[in-house]
This record gives C-alpha cells, sequence and structure tokens, in this order.
C-alpha cells in the first residue's frame, strides 16, 4: 500500500468518524484516531503520520519500541498507546 492509498484510507475513516459523531451528536475534536502499528511496515507508518495521525498504538512491547524508535529518528513525533492483554 503506498502513501496515497494510506491517505485515501485515512481520509475515508475521518469521514465515516464525521458521519458517526454528527448522527450521535459528538464533537468530532472528542474523537481521537489511533493509528495501530503492529506488524505494519514503518513506511506505511510514515504516510500515516504524513496524513495527520500522531497517535499510534501497539500490543507488543518489542513492536512499539521499534516502531517509536524510528519514528523519532525519522523527526515524525508521535504519541504511543500501550495495551498488552495478560491472562492468569
Amino acid at each position: 500500500m503506498n502513501a496515497d492509498e494510506v491517505a485515501g484510507r485515512l481520509a475515508e475513516v475521518r469521514r465515516r468518524i464525521g458521519q458517526a459523531c454528527e448522527r450521535s451528536g459528538r464533537d468530532p475534536r472528542e474523537i481521537t484516531l489511533v493509528g495501530v502499528s503492529k506488524r505494519q511496515p514503518i513506511e506505511r507508518l510514515f504516510a500515516a503520520h504524513d496524513a495527520g495521525v500522531r497517535d499510534f498504538g501497539d500490543n507488543t512491547v518489542q513492536g512499539l519500541c521499534a516502531a517509536a524508535e524510528a519514528m523519532e529518528h525519522a523527526g515524525r513525533g508521535a504519541t504511543w498507546h500501550f495495551k498488552q492483554s495478560v491472562t492468569f
């Protein structure tokens, strides 16, 4: 998937979020779109960042650290979200 395809998909997601907000009476600015970095090539994360995504998430420490390091090294600021399930 190239950068234009990523941008197009994100535009569609944002459009759908806007419609859902309109239906529910919510302000779209209250919604945080979180891009999932899990197993995605760094180029795809760069494309999402270029398209305006600033929040990313992963569910493995290794995945989050690798993606966050690559993004930081490229000078692309982001907020990272981490949730790991634990089974006892």
